[in-house]
């Protein structure tokens, strides 16, 4: 006797199965160039025998000489970190950005501007030590397809030069509080 149900698969309901596991796996797929720009490369860190005060006022002093604007510095959660700082345009994209870090594949990609920020954060401990932290943050606009600011790590080449101002800028600070001035 044959049963009067279809031993095949209501297509409806296959349909929606596969949607909802689509949906399901697409934010796991989601790709590291849409990460947040707090999931930058790890750390460039010098640890500095100094109070946190004197680091902390040379940090600012650094990141101003090498061109940046601080855009939010506080004390209080040991931070600082610069606005965006323009590396590129259109026409130069490609030839300035790819010295700071790989730029995320993008099929016929539309860039328009390139930038990065520059991120200090400190540890300080009881015995007058005091560790800096920088953390470079890449990100491109990307107009052509995505419309929207893609983000990625650096390769230390920015960490490196902004460490390299910072160590210049403590020990000229370092000068200035022993000479008492």
């Amino acid at each position: 006797m044959s049963t009067p149900h279809c031993s095949r698969p209501d297509s409806r309901l296959l349909r929606w199965t596969l949607l909802a596991a689509v949906a399901l796996l697409l934010p796991s797929l989601a790709s590291a160039q849409d990460a947040p720009p707090d999931t930058a490369a790890k750390p460039l860190s010098q640890t500095f025998a100094l109070e946190y005060d004197l680091v902390y006022r040379a940090v600012k002093t650094a990141l101003e000489r090498s061109g940046y604007t601080v855009g939010y510095a506080s004390k209080k959660n040991q931070r600082v970190e610069t606005e965006f700082r323009q590396l590129a345009e259109e026409e130069n994209f490609f030839d300035n950005m790819e010295k700071y870090g790989e730029i995320p594949y993008m099929r016929s990609p539309g860039w328009t501007v390139g930038r990065c920020q520059i991120v200090v954060t400190f540890a300080s401990s009881d015995a007058g030590h005091t560790t800096a932290n920088v953390t470079a943050q890449l990100s491109g606009y990307e107009a052509r397809f995505e419309n929207r600011w893609i983000y990625w790590s650096s390769n230390g080449v920015l960490e490196k030069q902004a460490m390299d101002s910072i160590v210049v800028a403590v020990n000229e600070e370092t000068k200035r509080s022993r000479s008492g001035q």
